[in-house]
């Protein structure tokens, strides 16, 4: 695999191939590549062939072949130990371009006893076939202008520096999936009245009617499986549903593969709002 290698994760136990010399992880590891796509169709008495009425992923098999080291036994047992059918594992695959990781459960171990080769199979199912790189993208709407610079000298008061914010910023996917985020609006030195934010790029924007207190925060995620929106107080740190507040008209905001513009805006405050954009990067296949 050259400059690709694996790091294994259960239970606080790792196995790193790399430095266990008990273990050799060997070609080829299956279920790397891209999963194929699921479609659902349905006919119809007025059109030839079908209508596609919805596509999705397949779930992931990873199939990993480890050659045992002696003493056979002793280190066959310990593979056993680590990978036990129905546990949650973690796999870190690494390389000189990307940094991700997939968690799945253990299907099976099947060891090719009394072979010339000791040669254990294991096969991992992955319910989410998602490679998730192991940093997640940040962008900020805010930046900061330095007043000075070492070595200074002034004859007047100035100062340190300054917090600038704009109205939109080019928020970059780099994985191959659409996905979507966390949206953090912080209200400093003054309210927020109802914000909205707009992704250009898809052209869907959510209108939340709140007003957000100087130094409270609105928490927004936008993941299929975890959308909420959250106030938190800044002061007794209780976060409270707002996810009724969400205006009918709204769409979730997804950030698709590449580059999206992202505005946002408020009724009023808007030069008091602090904007932060979090997002997984995916991919079906490294």
């Amino acid at each position: 695999m050259r400059n690709k290698y694996l790091i294994i994760e259960t239970n606080g136990k790792t196995l790193d191939f790399r430095k266990d010399n008990r273990f050799i992880l060997c070609d080829p590891v299956d279920g790397l590549n891209p999963v194929s796509a699921e479609y659902s169709s349905s006919k119809g008495a007025n059109y030839d062939g079908e209508r596609m009425t919805n596509a999705r992923l397949s779930i992931r098999t990873l199939t990993l072949r480890i050659k045992v080291l002696e003493p056979v036994d002793e280190n066959r047992h310990a593979l056993h130990s680590f990978f036990m059918s129905k546990k949650k594992v973690r796999v870190y695959y690494y390389s000189p371009s990307l940094n991700a990781y997939i968690d799945g459960y253990v299907e099976g171990v099947s060891d090719q006893q009394f072979y010339r080769d000791d040669m254990v199979v294991i096969s991992i199912r992955c319910f989410s076939p998602y490679f998730v790189e192991t940093s997640k993208s940040i962008t900020s709407y805010n930046t900061v202008s330095y007043g000075f610079h070492f070595p200074f000298s002034i004859t007047v008061p100035i100062p340190f520096g300054s917090l600038s914010s704009t109205d939109h910023q080019s928020v970059l996917n780099k994985g191959t999936e659409d996905v979507g985020c966390t949206i953090r609006i912080k209200a400093l030195g003054g309210d927020v009245v109802n914000p909205v934010i707009y992704n250009q790029t898809t052209d869907k924007r959510m209108h939340i009617k709140v007003t957000i207190n100087s130094n409270d925060e609105l928490l927004i995620k936008t993941a299929v499986g975890e959308k909420s929106i959250l106030y938190i107080d800044d002061v007794a740190l209780d976060k409270t549903n707002m996810i009724d507040s969400l205006d009918r008209t709204s769409d979730w905001i997804t950030l698709l593969s590449g580059d999206n513009v992202i505005y946002v805006n408020a009724e009023s405050g808007v030069k008091y709002m602090q904007v932060i954009v979090e997002n997984e990067t995916l991919y079906n296949g490294v």
